[in-house]
């Protein structure tokens, strides 16, 4: 499919051509259905001018940066999409992410390749109440809608199957996965360059703990054990990444951490997101650990004189008698970490600085 043949959009029920969309004539009836900002504007851009799509980065691995994107691109990432998930003209999908970051902007190129009617809102924590009297066939969520939800006992039946990009999950939310049901849940590998994700995989009601690339993307780990991409997405170019991964005899990834994060004590590499998961993992074992699972943290590093650098842990809020002493952390995780992993500073920040979408900005 070319740029020229998407031809308009439904959007709540109500077809807008392009040429309507391009000239601002169809604002007062999208305002009048509630369509976002965010929205309007992107579908005024794609279809007012030839120029590139521009899409910012999250900023949770630097600088946040401009990217200029290819409808060509945009549009062969959305078939991909639509080929895995087997998406037909006509369905519904709710989109409750901003239209100002990439997954959100990817929605709406979905809809308009495979003729999606697609409901809009602003982001909320409880997209379930949106359209109560809708049944969707699609939606993509950030993991903290997917955790107000199933904390609320809400019922996500309506929501059709969910795909989560954004941050990680943690183990409090995976405990609420069994809510769900039969209903499916994914979760998607990628980055603004690969216009959203370059890979899948299903967290429920089957997990799989690889990602797998969609059809015709070839993933492969560098030297440093760093991902390599190519394929639509990456307009069939090798893309670079800092992500470091454990490839599958299948073709499948596992993602290890970032190597800007990456952690060298006295040889041994540690990655901070991995350390990370394995606390939480304790927290819900443990009830000495339990702070963790209420208390933002997370791992960085400080220099060493004989190991060259080793693990701290960075706690959100202020300092409490509980948790204020590292000889408290040191007792009760010596039991659970090899050597190498054992916390060997600590540190508080009155408040973690967080990207727009919600990922954790490290220092």
């Amino acid at each position: 499919m070319m740029p020229s043949t998407v031809k308009g959009i439904w959007l709540h029920g109500y077809w807008f051509d392009a040429k309507a969309l391009a000239s601002n004539q169809s604002t007062a009836d999208l305002q009048q259905l509630g369509v976002p900002t965010p929205v309007q504007s992107f579908l005024q851009a794609w279809f007012g001018t030839a120029d590139p799509i521009v899409a910012h980065t999250s900023g949770s691995t630097g600088r946040p940066k401009a990217i200029k994107l290819s409808r060509d691109q945009m549009i062969a990432s959305a078939q991909l999409t639509a080929l895995h998930f087997g998406f037909s003209a006509g369905e519904k999908a709710l989109l409750c992410l901003s239209a100002d970051f990439i997954a959100g902007k990817m929605m709406v190129v979905r809809a308009l390749v495979s003729g999606l009617n697609l409901y809009t809102a602003a982001p909320t924590q409880r997209p379930d109440l949106l359209f109560p009297e809708q049944h969707f066939n699609f939606t993509p969520l950030v993991p903290a809608q997917l955790f107000a939800m199933l904390q609320a006992n809400a019922n996500t039946e309506a929501l059709g199957t969910l795909l989560l990009g954004g941050s990680d999950l943690n183990p409090d939310l995976m405990a609420l996965l069994p809510q769900l049901g039969v209903q499916q849940l994914w979760q998607g590998f990628g980055m603004t360059e690969t216009v959203s994700h370059l890979a899948l995989r299903q967290l429920h009601p089957v997990f799989e703990a690889a990602y797998m690339p969609l059809p015709g993307t070839l993933v492969e780990s560098d030297a440093s054990g760093c991902l390599r991409a190519w394929g639509a997405a990456t307009q069939y170019r090798w893309l670079q990444s800092q992500d470091v991964i454990a490839l599958e005899l299948n073709g499948s990834f596992r993602w290890l951490g970032r190597a800007d994060h990456m952690i060298n004590s006295g040889g041994h590499k540690i990655h901070p997101e991995q350390l990370e998961a394995k606390l939480l993992q304790l927290a819900v074992r443990l009830p000495a650990l339990a702070p963790l699972r209420h208390q933002a943290f997370y791992i960085s590093q400080q220099s060493h004189p004989q190991f060259g650098a080793v693990p701290v842990m960075v706690l959100e809020g202020a300092e409490t008698s509980e948790t204020a002493s590292l000889a408290h952390w040191q007792v009760l995780l010596q039991e659970h970490l090899p050597a190498h992993e054992m916390i060997r500073g600590l540190r508080f920040e009155p408040q973690f600085a967080r990207t727009p979408n919600g990922k954790l900005l490290r220092h």
